[in-house]
């Protein structure tokens, strides 16, 4: 959406005819319908949400729909420029900041379910299991709480398997 703003703007405000025209038309081939395609996999994605929610993503789009009209073929024939550049920018004012808070709210909600995540992780391992757990030399539990070295320490015997004396 940044991107489709910020060439449109540039389109509007560009003096040269052929810029413009270049600019307008990777506009309308490449990031229009990719902005288009993004927003509509948006609302698939929250159609689940609260009717609260939901509604904010529907306020979105008709705001997106402002300036995607603005940047229209029809639109930018029948106005000059300098004034398009000018209704582009006072449109898009509210997509960027509703744009802000969707980044915001999601980074929030990343943050809250890594947060989450590492919570179930430390309760299941404090979760005792069935039956008690009996520590073997080998574990790591048992290697942190012994101070001496111990025989599986030592090397093996590359034959029996068994560990080395001093």
């Amino acid at each position: 959406m940044d991107s489709a703003y910020a060439i449109g703007e540039e389109a509007f405000l560009t003096s040269d005819p052929a810029e413009r025209t270049r600019l307008l038309e990777g506009l309308y081939t490449t990031l229009l319908p990719a902005t288009d395609a993004q927003l509509a996999a948006l609302e698939r994605l929250h159609a689940g949400d609260t009717p609260a929610e939901y509604n904010g993503i529907k306020r979105f789009v008709r705001q997106w729909m402002t300036v995607r009209d603005l940047l229209s073929p029809t639109s930018v024939a029948g106005h000059p420029p300098s004034t398009l550049a000018s209704r582009l920018a006072a449109a898009y004012a509210p997509v960027g900041a509703h744009l802000d808070a969707l980044f915001i709210k999601a980074l929030i909600n990343g943050r809250g379910d890594q947060v989450r995540a590492a919570a179930n992780a430390v309760s299941r391992s404090a979760t005792p299991s069935a039956r008690p757990r009996r520590f073997s030399r080998t574990s790591a539990t048992w290697r942190s709480r012994r101070s001496a070295p111990q025989p599986t320490d030592l090397p093996a015997c590359p034959t029996s398997g068994r560990p080395l004396t001093r």
